[in-house]
C-alpha cells in the first residue's frame, strides 16, 4: 500500500493504547485506528468470561436478526458482481494493476521496514511506495 505507515504502542501495564496510522504522499492522513484497553480486576474476570465467551453468539445472532428486518421490508438483495458480470475478475485485475495498490509485494520486503523506539512508546514505521 502506497504511504507512510506507523504503529504506536505503549508498554503494557493497566492501560494499553496501540495506534496504527497511514499518511498518503498525495491524500495526507487518510487511515487511522486506535484501541484504548484496561486490564480488568481478578475478581470480575468469571464475570467476563461468561460475556466473553458468548460475545460471537450475540454477533451471529445480530446480523441473522438484521437480515430478518431487511427480509421483511423487501429490501432487493443484490449480487456480487463476480456473479453478475463474466469479465468481473478480469477488470477488478485491471484496476488494480492501473492503481498500483501493492507494490510492496513486488519488492524485497526488508527495504520496507524501519523498527526503532524509546522507553515508553515503540514505533514501527516503513514507505510503502514509489
Amino acid at each position: 500500500m502506497l504511504g507512510n505507515w506507523s504503529l504506536r504502542a505503549n508498554a503494557p501495564d493497566q492501560n494499553l493504547l496501540v495506534t496504527i496510522s497511514v499518511q498518503h504522499p498525495e491524500l495526507g492522513d487518510y487511515f487511522l485506528a486506535t484501541l484504548k484497553a484496561k486490564r480488568i480486576s481478578p475478581e470480575s474476570v468469571h464475570d467476563h468470561e461468561l460475556f466473553f465467551w458468548l460475545m460471537p453468539h450475540k454477533v451471529a445472532l445480530w446480523i441473522y436478526w438484521h437480515a430478518l428486518k431487511l427480509w421483511w421490508k423487501n429490501v432487493s438483495f443484490i449480487q456480487h458482481p463476480r456473479y453478475t458480470n463474466p469479465s468481473y475478475r478480469k477488470e477488478a485485475s485491471n484496476r488494480d494493476r492501473k492503481l498500483a495498490c501493492c507494490p510492496g509485494l513486488r519488492r524485497n520486503k526488508d527495504e520496507h521496514m524501519q523498527v526503532g523506539g524509546s522507553d515508553s512508546v515503540t514505533e514501527i514505521e516503513g514507505y510503502h511506495g514509489e
